[in-house]
């Protein structure tokens, strides 16, 4: 699994079976663990020292980053995680691990859709039809290697099974921590902030197991050396958007803007606006890694209300599709699209209900139970993956 990252070494091997249109892809290697070693010098700035061994020959590489804002109370993941690149279907993923001196478990899979924000200020995207999974030890692993790292080193052999419908998998190795409620991963080898500069891993096309030679893209892993990653201003990179409801046209509206928030408390409106006491957070406009969110304006004949779209092509298909909606802001505010439904790592997902009545309303909320109800009620659920989320908000 790790071979062209954590491991870097040759001891991997893979299984495809199933059927040629969407193989089960099974790799197994003996990867170096270590723990990254932290150091505040200049005062401000969290220097992690991270060493990923090829468990085979012995050689060491050594990455170091310099993580700049974050608080005295956070601090890196002293185990580095794993981020695979794989096909938008691939599911069903299973791992384990194993150092053979009783340290043992399964692995930690968590879909992280196709953005993954390495600060506050750079965000590693998926290439088209990709999906990035983050996979990672138990949190207990972690735990033991910050109260005492030299007790979680070693060799450890792991497995990692999934089904997709092709083989192609890209690998990459970053920190974890949380700022301010946010989640990163600052890259650290390969040192790289796109994803078409990371070779793919060979997998060999046979139903047998075969070694996987990774000699021909282990050069291109080059660990940070002295890379600066910013997080100050990750709790200001936030808005908090509250949402109202009008009782006499039973429609809800949603907004953060301060003056609209003060003049519906007032009443200052035809009909009287309540606060619903829901509220979920937004990015700002722009915010990296992010999608702009528009706001049209539907018209009284149409239904008096708003509609806030997720993302260009959204967008821009209502404006096209509703020429007489008022587009009052391309970019009201930022949210991540989801991929195939799922929300990345740091975020909630939101959803959406339409009234489907002639006076048009939308709903939005991060409460899935909340959703339900109003399903319940007649209301039309929308957006994509089994779950129907429409975006994803900072968590």
């Amino acid at each position: 699994m790790l071979a062209g990252c954590a491991a870097m070494g040759d001891q991997a091997f893979v299984v495809t079976g199933k059927s040629a249109s969407r193989p089960h892809i099974t790799m197994d290697a003996t990867t170096a663990v270590k723990a990254c070693e932290s150091a505040t010098v200049p005062p401000g700035i969290d220097i992690e020292t991270c060493q990923f061994s090829d468990a085979m020959t012995g050689q060491t590489r050594t990455s170091v980053v310099n993580l700049a804002g974050v608080g005295h109370t956070e601090e890196m993941d002293a185990i580095p995680v794993v981020i695979i690149q794989v096909p938008l279907d691939a599911s069903n993923f299973l791992g384990t691990f194993d150092n053979g001196g009783g340290r043992f478990g399964s692995l930690i899979f968590t879909p992280a859709g196709t953005q993954i924000a390495l600060d506050v200020d750079n965000t590693l995207v998926a290439e088209p039809g990709m999906q990035f999974v983050v996979v990672e030890m138990p949190a207990t692993v972690a735990a033991a290697a910050m109260t005492a790292p030299k007790a979680v080193p070693g060799n450890y052999f792991m497995v990692l099974s999934y089904d997709a419908s092709s083989t192609h998998i890209k690998a990459v190795s970053s920190g974890k921590l949380v700022v301010s409620g946010r989640t990163f991963y600052p890259m650290l080898i390969p040192c790289v902030t796109s994803m078409a500069n990371v070779p793919e891993i060979p997998i060999p096309q046979s139903p047998n197991a075969t070694p996987i030679d990774v000699r021909g893209i282990q050069a291109a892993y080059t660990p940070c050396s002295g890379k600066n990653y910013n997080y100050a201003g990750a709790a200001s990179a936030t808005l908090t958007v509250v949402e109202f409801y009008n009782p006499s046209l039973d429609h809800y509206f949603i907004t953060y803007l301060l003056a609209e928030i003060a003049n519906l408390d007032a009443g200052n409106t035809p009909t009287r606006w309540l606060r619903t006491n829901r509220t979920f957070k937004a990015f700002l406009p722009g915010a990296a890694g992010t999608s702009d969110i528009c706001r049209y304006y539907i018209p009284p004949a149409l239904g008096d209300s708003h509609f806030f779209g997720r993302g260009t092509v959204e967008c821009n298909a209502t404006g096209a599709a509703h020429p007489t909606f008022v587009l009052e802001d391309p970019r009201f505010m930022g949210m991540i699209l989801p991929a195939a439904g799922v929300c990345p790592p740091g975020t909630v997902p939101v959803y959406r209900v339409f009234d489907n009545r002639t006076d048009a309303n939308h709903r939005y909320m991060i409460d899935r139970a909340l959703r339900d109800q109003m399903v319940a009620l007649g209301w039309i659920a929308e957006g994509d993956g089994p779950d129907l989320v429409v975006m994803c908000a900072p968590a």
